[in-house]
């Protein structure tokens, strides 16, 4: 039973150079006071059920929260697509937006401290349609024992 090559397709995982370059992005800009509190405004507006007893203090513990954490570590905790939002059903404390921030930042320095990853080599398609060719004619020539293989034992 004869097998077909597959044809390689890229994964849509990130390379480990631009997981170093998304960590090193993440970690570089500290979060001003005035972004801090349009985040936390955006961040609470996630909620709209969120009711608490005084929205100003709650505001306000939000965004001095969110000022000790780096600009792009925010910009993810208040994404409603990848952030805290994606996983509570209930407006957050600040432990909880701390206990978040404090993870994220911790990964993303990691990735920032090692050594910046050489990046993959890009190949044309033309190259690509050589190697293909070439594994093809090897496999073919290997098939019909063109090779000196070793005895089966």
């Amino acid at each position: 039973m004869a097998q077909e090559m597959q044809r390689w397709t890229p994964s849509t995982e990130l390379s480990p150079a631009a997981k170093w370059e998304r960590a090193v992005m993440k970690v570089r800009h500290s979060t001003s006071p005035q972004r801090a509190a349009e985040l936390g405004k955006q961040l609470v507006g996630q909620w709209p059920h969120a009711n608490p007893p005084n929205p100003g203090a709650y505001s306000l513990s939000i965004a001095k929260t969110l000022e000790k954490y780096p600009l792009g570590v925010v910009e993810e905790l208040c994404d409603p697509t990848t952030g805290l939002a994606r996983f509570r059903e209930f407006p957050p404390t600040v432990a909880c937006i701390v206990e978040w921030c404090e993870r994220m930042t911790r990964s993303y320095v990691a990735v920032s401290l090692r050594p910046r990853p050489i990046p993959e080599p890009v190949y044309s398609e033309e190259h690509c349609a050589t190697m293909r060719q070439r594994l093809a004619e090897f496999f073919k020539q290997w098939k019909l024992g063109g090779f000196n293989r070793a005895p089966a034992e």
